[in-house]
């Protein structure tokens, strides 16, 4: 029997690393996969921590940090149990598939104003880990150790590439997808708390001292009047052919400092109109 012949894709491979006849492709697939995995996780990773310090600022990312810790401790040996029972090729459909839909439901959320800042940040430390561990025990198994030692840098180059070029794509998608502001939100939200902290004294909230306007079941939210202080309680906007006129970088956006509760938006039309 001839001896298998290397091909053009072999060959060049060759150029970084041992890459033996009929070996290229497989390696170059891991390498590809391994990069998109890591550049989701990148993207993710940047989006998580404004989102979470916009949903409830640095004392909720503590908590759900060890919700996440907590949450590990039974999804880990539960993804054993299955690895265990169902076929390993089935497992890594069902589970990639699984965070896909879930990027997909977090993105359709969070455009519908759902605070999604808790279970995201949950999610991405749930993928991290399963996803890319399930990669690397999946690269395993195709390879003997041997292999492993001639292949693996080479998908490891797939892996480091993914980690930054997920960085970067974050910063040149905002151009064409628009800008989504968790980050300013984040920056805004730990203004708020720096300036009037909800733990903080509040003459307002001490009803020893305070005897006017009281009210059966009234929050202590002297720290949400003070915040509103230091903003603006309307917004003035030119419309012109039915679009809001807004500067590339400016939004219009309601804080609620005491809530949740139910609130009322009230819209003064002034002008023209032409039909």
């Amino acid at each position: 029997m001839s001896e298998r012949q290397a091909s053009p894709l072999d060959r060049f491979l060759r150029l970084f690393t041992d890459v033996r006849a009929g070996e290229g492709a497989t390696a170059l697939l891991l390498g590809l996969n391994v990069f998109l995995l890591l550049t989701s996780y990148s993207i993710a990773k940047v989006l998580r921590e404004p989102l979470i310090l916009a949903g409830g600022g640095a004392a909720v990312k503590s908590y759900t940090s060890a919700g996440q810790a907590l949450m590990l401790l039974v999804l880990v040996p539960a993804y054993g149990v299955l690895a265990a029972r169902v076929p390993r090729r089935t497992l890594i459909r069902a589970v990639t598939g699984f965070f896909l839909a879930c990027m997909v439901g977090f993105y359709s959320l969070a455009r519908m104003g759902v605070a999604v800042g808790v279970p995201f940040y949950l999610w991405v430390g749930v993928f991290s880990l399963m996803v890319i561990a399930q990669f690397w025990s999946f690269a395993n198994d195709l390879y003997t150790t041997e292999e492993g030692k001639r292949l693996f840098p080479l998908i490891q180059f797939g892996a480091g590439l993914g980690a930054v070029a997920g960085s970067a794509l974050t910063g040149l998608l905002i151009r064409p997808i628009g800008l989504y502001e968790p980050l300013l939100l984040a920056d805004f939200g730990t203004l708020l708390e720096r300036t009037a902290p909800a733990g903080a004294f509040y003459r307002h909230d001490d009803t020893s001292v305070r005897t006017i306007n009281l009210f059966p079941g009234e929050r202590r939210n002297g720290h949400a009047h003070c915040r509103a202080l230091l903003m603006s309680a309307s917004a003035a906007v030119n419309v012109a052919d039915g679009r809001l006129q807004l500067g590339r970088w400016q939004r219009v956006f309601l804080a609620e400092l005491d809530g949740p509760r139910t609130r009322e938006v009230s819209i003064l039309v002034a002008g023209d109109i032409r039909r």
